[in-house]
């Protein structure tokens, strides 16, 4: 039975799912108006995206290196034209030709397929087709991503963007540093700034005119991050908006990660465990209550702070239980458990991030008769 209808009747989420679950490999075609998203996946996990406007390509990540100044106006046209002669991917050109190295190549991929990503979830009408199919993987700098991490990214992209919009509404916004604002150090120390905060102050220092849009080209951050920190500087006082006159607002597919309304996260969410010898940790176990006790929290606590910190540890117990899965996954490939969860990493089971992730700070992570025990990090 063909995997194929009508987003009015599925939500993408769930197809997504469904893919994960079967560890399928293939092409999702979304098509919505003039534009059209393809999402490939290999074995259950994403591996890239791409989008099409009136059937043409859009040379999303040729543009996010031109940006940049990666490459040159000059380049840029250099590689379409040789793309369309050779039927080559564009992700090969760039490097064998070595107009970008490897390093920076993975970034950009990972930045575009996290963008598009988040803003396919905008989408609310349109109709999907899933094409079974054998997908190229090129360890050189494809990345598939487990499907369950995609969409908890993206639940927080959802989650989060209103509450940032409200404050940074345009991408031709410029700031101004607050000169009664506190030391900088101490703010980023009682505000628990990451990398992001740190770098887009950093570029306003340096170029006090740059507006959005030219931070989110140069950070290499994405726009959602870009536009996060903006928003922890803007809230903390250290930088005051300047609303632009003629504003340019974010929307669904340019200049902004999503529309201002609201994704309706499906109410059942079940991330199922594949376990076996020499097997990666594909899906994780997601209850279906926690997302439906985050809405629920806050529409009864009217302290922000109070949503956060539940919601926080919410996540944190869904982010333990894959470290725990992974772990076995682990025992069974190598015969014990690993000593350091930086072993997990190593190994392509988990992400960095993960070891930490919704905190700033590790998990504390030890090994005790043969069993993992995990505990949250103060935060």
């Amino acid at each position: 039975m063909a995997l194929a209808g009508s987003l009015k009747d599925f939500n993408l989420a769930d197809i997504f799912q469904l893919i994960a679950q079967q560890g399928k490999s293939g092409i999702l075609h979304i098509k919505s108006g003039r534009f059209t998203m393809r999402v490939f996946f290999f074995n259950g996990n994403v591996v890239r995206s791409e989008v099409y406007e009136s059937g043409k390509i859009a040379d999303v990540l040729l543009t996010m290196l031109l940006r940049a100044g990666v490459i040159s106006a000059k380049n840029f046209q250099y590689i379409t034209d040789k793309r369309a002669k050779s039927m080559r991917r564009t992700e090969d050109i760039l490097l064998d030709e070595n107009f970008v190295s490897r390093e920076d190549l993975i970034v950009f991929i990972k930045l575009k397929n996290s963008e598009l990503l988040y803003k396919l979830m905008g989408w609310k009408e349109g109709e999907f087709e899933f094409e079974p199919a054998e997908i190229s993987v090129n360890s050189a700098y494809d990345t598939p991503q487990p499907t369950d991490s995609v969409l908890m990214d993206t639940f927080r992209v959802v989650d989060e963007w209103p509450s940032i919009n409200n404050v940074i509404t345009a991408v031709n916004m410029r700031f101004e540093l607050n000169t009664q604002s506190e030391d900088f150090d101490k703010i980023a120390r009682q505000n628990e700034f990451g990398e992001g905060e740190k770098k887009i102050y950093t570029l306003l220092i340096e170029n006090p005119d740059y507006d959005v849009q030219k931070l989110i080209d140069i950070s290499r951050l994405g726009e959602f991050e870009t536009c996060k920190a903006l928003y922890n500087l803007v809230r903390t006082g250290i930088l005051v908006a300047k609303k632009p006159k003629n504003a340019v607002p974010f929307n669904a597919l340019k200049g902004g990660p999503l529309s201002t309304k609201r994704i309706i996260i499906p109410s059942v969410l079940i991330l199922n465990i594949i376990l076996g010898i020499i097997a990666f940790l594909t899906v994780v176990i997601l209850i279906s209550g926690v997302l439906s006790r985050v809405r629920s929290l806050k529409e009864e606590s009217p302290n922000a702070a109070v949503r956060v910190s539940v919601y926080k540890h919410l996540i944190s117990d869904i982010t333990k239980e894959r470290i725990r899965n992974s772990a076995n996954v682990y025992r069974y490939s190598f015969g014990t458990l690993p000593e350091q969860p930086e072993q997990l990493v190593k190994t392509g089971l988990l992400e960095e991030r993960d070891l930490y992730y919704p905190f700033r700070m590790k998990y504390k992570y030890r090994v005790q008769n043969n069993d993992i025990l995990l505990e949250t990090p103060l935060y």
